[in-house]
């Protein structure tokens, strides 16, 4: 063997180990997002339906009616009753894609269930061509209360 067929061996076996731990990181993470990523997606809902009780209450009457969770709990759908008329919310959750996405009004927007190097599942903004936007993650309050903002005011705000 010559150093050179040494060298290139020896260079193609670290390619390999580390193509090898790179795909078991991969596939742990993907692991711990469609574990975890349903119970993110019950905490949105959860949430939804917190702040529309806290809504009502303080309104002193229905404004803010879950109209349904269906589809095996992957859908919610609010609707809200403002001055202006009744104005529709639908959220869903895709665990396939673990894509959760909503609508109100002109305002959407999806995240992604991702693993962080912190090895901890969390929900982050997706770019209008799917991409992960960079940033720190959202908390399930964090989106309910924008899904919220944008059904009620009919503005995309950022609240927090």
């Amino acid at each position: 063997m010559s150093d050179w067929s040494k060298e290139i061996a020896q260079r193609l076996k670290t390619q390999k180990s580390m193509k090898e731990t790179n795909d078991a990181v991969f596939l742990e993470k993907q692991r711990l997002a469609k574990l975890h990523g349903p119970e993110l997606w019950e905490s949105v809902k959860a949430e939804i339906k917190a702040h529309c009780d806290d809504l009502n209450s303080d309104m002193g009457e229905q404004v803010a009616i879950i109209d349904s969770t269906s589809g095996g709990g992957r859908w919610i759908n609010v609707s809200g009753k403002t001055p202006s008329g009744i104005r529709k919310l639908a959220a869903s959750f895709n665990p396939d894609r673990l894509i959760l996405h909503w609508v109100a009004e002109a305002n959407t927007e999806s995240y992604e269930v991702s693993v962080g190097s912190d090895n901890k599942a969390a929900l982050y903004l997706l770019g209008s061509k799917g991409e992960r936007l960079l940033g720190r993650p959202s908390t399930p309050q964090e989106i309910a209360q924008k899904m919220l903002s944008a059904l009620f005011t009919g503005l995309f705000t950022d609240i927090y």
